[in-house]
């Protein structure tokens, strides 16, 4: 499973803001992309930063095949390494509460955003409440999907979201808000019943 903060170490060069500028050119900190899979890439095709490979795609004359989230990952590769404000983080946990809420279910921004001493974040951290412990019991017995992958639907229908991986209580993926100068956001989301809300809240 590839690296959701897909920011890998890498060779430094003399200088923060120098390092800075050599690591915004390597393949391995693009999402889906890890140190051996950029190292299999200049091997094989010579391709050694990320625009070569963008132009090596769009020129498509290697046969280069990149995974789906390899793909999500370089797209919007540029969204991802900007960190996103107190104010966004905000707006799209409003979206989904409001989306969420129809359904039964609480939602709690996460991570540092409670403390209030971080105006930035790297990502989106997100709890969900179900009010309805034995609905998600139920779901999560069952050979179908589960109540969180009903709910990831839910959310799809309403607001710019991809999916990473998706699991039975976790979720790992990108949201934006619907305005077209939106930019996309890396988002965790965890969801537990009432019970173990205090304790989730706590971790």
């Amino acid at each position: 499973f590839p690296s959701h903060d897909s920011r890998s170490s890498s060779k430094n060069i003399t200088g923060t803001n120098g390092t800075k500028r050599y690591k915004e050119y390597l393949i391995s900190q693009v999402l889906g992309f890890s140190g051996k899979s950029a190292m299999e890439l200049e091997k094989k095709y010579g391709i050694k930063s990320i625009a070569e490979l963008e132009n090596a795609l769009k020129q498509r004359k290697l046969d280069i095949k990149l995974t789906r989230i390899q793909q999500m990952g370089l797209q919007h590769h540029k969204d991802l390494q900007e960190k996103v404000s107190r104010v966004e983080i905000t707006q799209i946990g409003n979206e989904i509460s409001k989306i969420l809420s129809r359904e039964g279910v609480l939602v709690f921004l996460a991570g540092s955003y409670p403390s209030g001493l971080k105006k930035e974040s790297k990502d989106i951290d997100i709890l969900l409440v179900a009010k309805d412990s034995n609905k998600l019991l139920s779901k999560s017995r069952s050979r179908s999907q589960s109540y969180l992958e009903e709910l990831v639907k839910k959310l799809e229908t309403n607001i710019p979201l991809e999916t990473i991986t998706l699991g039975a209580n976790k979720f790992l993926g990108l949201v934006k808000l619907s305005d077209i100068n939106a930019k996309w956001r890396h988002l965790d989301m965890r969801l537990v019943d009432m019970g173990a809300f205090p304790y989730a809240r706590l971790s």
